[in-house]
């Protein structure tokens, strides 16, 4: 983590412009511990059929696997006021369930699907 911390400093990325994302939660607290001002947000999911391991919701934003989640979880952590964003949802149907349990991002290969279920 240092490595990562050192090049955004030798890039002088302004943190605003930076997320840093890990399935690695230990990585994402020693980011936060050195560079308090930097986005983290928990990647969850690493396994196609294992359960979501939210651990103990330490983080303020997850990023999980679409297909490991229920519309009842999403609702459940962001009540929590623990942002929920899902990765990948391709199909418009998925879109419109997660954005109706009050998911808080969705990450996609179709934007334009997602603009679509978002104007219509």
């Amino acid at each position: 983590m240092e490595r990562v911390l050192a090049l955004l400093n030798a890039l002088q990325m302004p943190p605003r412009q930076v997320i840093l994302s890990a399935f690695n939660h230990d990585w994402l607290r020693q980011a936060q511990a050195l560079r308090p001002d930097i986005e983290v947000q928990a990647l969850i999911g690493y396994s196609f059929t294992e359960p979501l391991d939210w651990g103990d919701l330490s983080f303020a934003t997850y990023n999980a696997r679409s297909t490991l989640i229920t519309e009842e979880k999403i609702r459940e952590v962001t009540a929590q006021g623990i942002a929920v964003n899902l990765f990948t949802v391709n199909e418009e149907d998925d879109m419109r369930r997660f954005i109706a349990a009050g998911v808080t991002g969705l990450f996609t290969d179709f934007p334009h699907k997602l603009a679509e279920v978002l104007l219509p």
